[in-house]
């Protein structure tokens, strides 16, 4: 009771400073005649007040007067810690027209105390402090899988989320996880929202030159940089292309509209495009992924969860700093491991594309590997020469349209996977194998470890981390891999067996396993604040005054719930897409459950739900 009476009177003292500084504010005049007479005030003013100080009322000038004819230690102090506020330490921002490295480097606005920071080549982070040793050597990678892992049935995601959303997601991933088979400490990306699979790493490595025509700020025709792209489900590779294409649709109009600053600039007018379509993607990721997470696009509400805002020090909350730079942590490769996600039939294409490499579920890791490393050497070195899904490139080397915006539409047709026990498709066997051994080898901590970083309650047993009711068949089988000890849950198999929130549900629409659902908001607010290009240096100059109103319809904007995703297959798959069908404004819920979520909605006049007829 002791704790509850102290926050109980802190919250009254609150209450009654608030009412006098909204007294102050409200009377339009700071302070009465005498300001001696009312030093308490002015100490609540700098403490609490929100509004804008009004400089004509030469407040500061009377403080000084106050304080030169008597001592205020405090006021003194107070009025020092003020101004000294006022200018941010280290600087903010810096002066000249800045890009983003393709490496990463430089990144942070901390970059003149280090500018590697997150780049490409970093070794991971490490997050959470392994606090309990396991009591018992765990069983082999290759038993946990088959006995919590593997797929027998496949079981539909509860909240009826589509492919599509995980496409999106799988660029992300390969944007901020690429791991150097050589050295598993090492990422070769950097730890940024960059685009890295369609821009590359380095401006000097063979995976950025070939991908640039060098002439007006172009990319080659549907053309991408990261060849792990061709190994996912071919509507991952579509989405990637949209994003090509916004690249040279962007720099296209900036050359139209700004001929004198980039006429005789590639370099500019590519850099400057590519500032906008990482923008863009930013903007995609708020507005439509992070939407569709929290199951925001489904309301008529016009919230949304945005990371860039700035907030200043007051009163007891301390500055929520920006642009410090990045770095993403072993941890965090894991949480992002949506396998249990995978439709049934993108799960039928793996299995197809990794039987034409030589890879089953059986396959040894060092067997995997060699594969792979086959397969990359048949590449052709120019990637505008690259397909997948058997699609063929026209004269201008463009995949057809009604090929691109099949294999979105068919992502919105499958129901994804839930996330659950026992739903990995067998085909990433050897993929989950290779990821327990390499958690091992680094030193990943517990389940329960990283819970306590989140500053999340441990689980006490198995049935609490299975949740009421448990399977009790998941239960028994985790009892046997980790020796009855809830402590001893290691942390990759954990989050792929853990309880998810419930589906349906406003706020956890997605239906995560709890720890991953607390992890990815804390991580996507921390990626995108910390990257100084969507927050310091997001502004006009870098941008060259665009027009984001280009590519953000307000009119279609309003009618997908505040989605713009939806834009990029209208713009760049012309005809092909139905601007008031739900296939194309909701491309993340699947086309048989959008129904269901719109059905008592009154302000989507005109919404239909036909499928593209293109497709």
């Amino acid at each position: 009771m002791g704790k509850l009476k102290q926050i109980k009177e802190i919250e009254e003292i609150y209450d009654i400073l608030k009412e006098q500084v909204e007294r102050i504010e409200k009377d339009g005049k700071l302070l009465g005649e005498n300001f001696q007479d009312n030093i308490p005030e002015l100490l609540i003013i700098f403490l609490f007040r929100k509004s804008l100080t009004d400089d004509s009322e030469l407040f500061l000038e009377e403080l000084i007067k106050i304080m030169s004819k008597e001592s205020w230690p405090l006021l003194e102090r107070i009025l020092v810690t003020q101004l000294w506020n006022d200018i941010p330490k280290p600087p903010a921002m810096f002066a000249g027209y800045s890009y983003r490295d393709f490496d990463g480097s430089d990144y942070s606005r901390f970059r003149l105390f280090s500018s590697t920071f997150g780049m490409a080549g970093s070794q991971y982070a490490r997050s959470a402090r392994i606090q309990n040793l396991p009591s018992e050597i765990p069983p082999t990678a290759e038993t946990i899988f088959d006995s919590i892992m593997e797929r027998n049935t496949f079981k539909a995601h509860p909240s009826g989320i589509s492919a599509t959303l995980f496409y999106l997601g799988t660029i992300i991933t390969h944007d901020l996880f690429n791991t150097d088979p050589r050295d598993p400490t090492i990422n070769r990306n950097s730890s940024y929202a960059d685009l890295t699979p369609l821009y590359g790493n380095s401006k000097i490595s063979a995976m950025q030159q070939p991908i640039r025509t060098f002439q007006d700020g172009l990319l080659k025709p549907d053309t991408f940089a990261d060849s792990r792209i061709l190994l996912q489900p071919p509507g991952v590779g579509a989405m990637l292309i949209l994003f090509s294409r916004n690249h040279n649709y962007i720099a296209g109009e900036l050359l139209k509209k700004n001929p004198d600053r980039f006429s005789n600039s590639d370099e500019d007018l590519f850099q400057t495009a590519r500032l906008i379509n990482c923008g863009y993607y930013l903007k995609i990721i708020i507005h439509n992924y992070l939407h569709t997470i929290l199951g925001l696009d489904t309301t008529k509400s016009e919230w949304f969860l945005d990371p860039t805002r700035p907030y200043d020090k007051y009163w007891l909350l301390q500055e929520v700093p920006t642009g410090i730079g990045n770095q993403v942590s072993l941890e965090f490769n894991y949480i992002y491991r949506w396998h249990p996600a995978i439709a049934e039939k993108d799960a039928e294409w793996a299995e197809e594309e990794f039987k034409r490499l030589g890879i089953t579920p059986e396959s040894t890791v060092d067997e995997f590997k060699e594969k792979i490393k086959d397969w990359s050497t048949t590449l052709n070195k120019d990637p505008s020469k690259w397909t997948f899904n058997n699609m063929t490139r026209d004269e201008e080397g463009k995949f057809p349209n009604n090929k691109l915006a099949e294999e979105l539409a068919n992502g919105t047709e499958k129901v994804a996977g839930a996330f659950v026990a026992n739903n990995i498709p067998k085909i990433l066997r050897v993929i989950e194998v290779y990821g327990i051994q390499s958690a091992r080898t680094l030193g990943l901590c517990s389940l329960n470890d990283f819970r306590r970083f989140l500053k999340l309650k441990p689980y006490d047993s198995f049935e609490n981390m299975l949740g009421n009711p448990s399977d009790l068949t998941v239960v028994n089988k985790l009892k046997s891999l980790y020796g009855n000890a809830i402590e001893n849950v290691e942390l990759y198999p954990g989050l792929m067996s853990e309880k998810a929130k419930p589906g349906n549900n406003l706020g956890s629409m997605l239906a995560l396993p709890f720890t991953v659902s607390r992890a990815i908001l804390s991580d996507a607010v921390n990626l995108v604040r910390n990257d100084r290009f969507f927050t310091d240096d997001f502004n006009q100059h870098n941008l060259a005054y665009w027009d984001w109103d280009i590519l953000e319809d307000q009119a279609s904007k309003k009618l997908a719930s505040g989605g713009i995703i939806h834009q990029l297959f209208l713009k760049h798959l012309p005809g092909n897409f139905d601007n008031k069908s739900t296939w194309t404004l909701y491309p993340f819920i699947s086309s048989s459950k959008i129904k269901d979520y719109l059905k008592d909605r009154d302000d989507l006049e005109g919404i239909n739900y036909n499928k593209p007829s293109s497709v």
